[in-house]
């Protein structure tokens, strides 16, 4: 058994069913290892958990971080790498999200997580700037927190995920052609054609 494949496994686990209905046993069945296997490699459940959530975390701001980095178009990066983000809180149950933010062990994870993908959305607004798609010296920080503010209004208010993604990406394309270049709209207009 290797560390990787567990994480990966109870990760898969607390997406699906939540910190509170994380079960150990069921993850031995699932992985058809004995208890003792796992905590060959962590002293406890709670910090198997806080693990897994690191793990995920990490992992899900990896391929953000991915998408935004290989897409040479850093408006095109931008969009895809934001509702990549999206995709992944949307196909969890709603109690998951809020389980992993009251885990205090998980809290500095989240915390470090969240200010890796905000360095990264500064970091890629800039580069949108620069290649001329959206106008130069915007407050990123403002509107990383209407993008926030719209998913949360969302994603609250219906947890169909086909729903919200649609929402948000459209969403996302009317915030980002408010602040875009006339190159800009052009590109945005290109992106809603080709859709998610």
């Amino acid at each position: 058994m290797r560390k990787e494949k567990l994480l990966d496994a109870a990760a898969a686990s607390l997406k699906e069913k939540g910190i509170r209905r994380f079960s150990v046993d069921e993850l031995s069945r699932t992985l058809h290892v004995s208890k003792k296997t796992i905590y060959d490699f962590f002293d406890s459940k709670k910090s198997l958990v806080e693990s897994a959530v690191e793990h995920m975390l990490c992992k899900l701001a990896s391929d953000v971080e991915s998408i935004a980095v290989n897409e040479p178009n850093a408006l095109r990066g931008l969009v895809y790498s934001i509702m990549a983000g999206v995709r992944f809180f949307c196909t969890m149950p709603p109690h998951t999200y809020s389980d992993i933010k009251e885990c205090t062990g998980c809290n500095e994870t989240v915390g470090r997580t969240a200010q890796r993908v905000e360095e990264l959305f500064s970091h890629n607004m800039e580069l949108a700037a620069d290649q001329g798609y959206i106008e130069k010296g915007l407050n990123y920080e403002t509107v990383s927190n209407v993008i926030k503010a719209q998913f949360t209004a969302q994603y609250v208010g219906d947890y169909d995920t086909n729903t919200i993604l649609e929402r948000i990406f459209n969403i996302l394309i009317t915030i980002f052609y408010g602040i875009a270049t006339q190159k800009g709209k052009e590109e945005l207009e290109n992106i809603l054609i080709k859709g998610l």
